[in-house]
């Protein structure tokens, strides 16, 4: 019995869109980028990570526009959204790993006149910010710490 194979070629559109989509995301997380948007335009499409809190566009090849429905599909099906519903605003969450460590997104799509916008943001997951909070000194100021606290009212 013979398998079928499938030979993925630079043409073939599905491995464009998968890698396209890991280079954003690795070049985002490579820059310490916080957020990530991918926005429509109405003849071009635009991707721009918030850096040190700017938000910085990105490069992008010209023909990304073409592929822009299979793009938010991709990103829409890591993220396990309904990828039919087009007219609401979808949330969901991307578990993502990069050099061992866990990354968690939380990806939101909001429809947009040329389509649909796509946000995310990206955190180290909660047992990475646990093993790397442990080892670095906190420094929080003497007003904030009273904030926190309620206080009782002498009356």
């Amino acid at each position: 019995m013979k398998q079928e194979v499938n030979v993925l070629d630079e043409a073939d559109e599905e491995a464009t869109v998968m890698n396209f989509v890991n280079q954003i995301f690795r070049e985002a997380l490579k820059e310490r980028a916080t957020d990530i948007h991918v926005e429509p335009l109405e003849r071009d499409l635009r991707i721009r990570y918030r850096i040190d809190g700017k938000l910085q566009e990105v490069p992008v090849p010209p023909n990304m526009r073409l592929l822009q429905a299979s793009l938010i599909s991709r990103l829409k099906i890591m993220a396990h959204l309904d990828i039919a519903e087009r007219r609401l605003p979808q949330d969901g969450r991307i578990n993502l790993e990069l050099d061992g460590d866990p990354i968690d997104v939380r990806v939101a799509t909001i429809p947009s006149v040329n389509g649909e916008s796509v946000s995310f943001v990206c955190s180290p997951a909660r047992s990475s910010t646990l093993r790397n909070s442990a080892s670095r000194p906190t420094s929080r100021p003497a007003s904030a710490a009273s904030w926190a606290r309620p206080t009782a009212s002498s009356s």
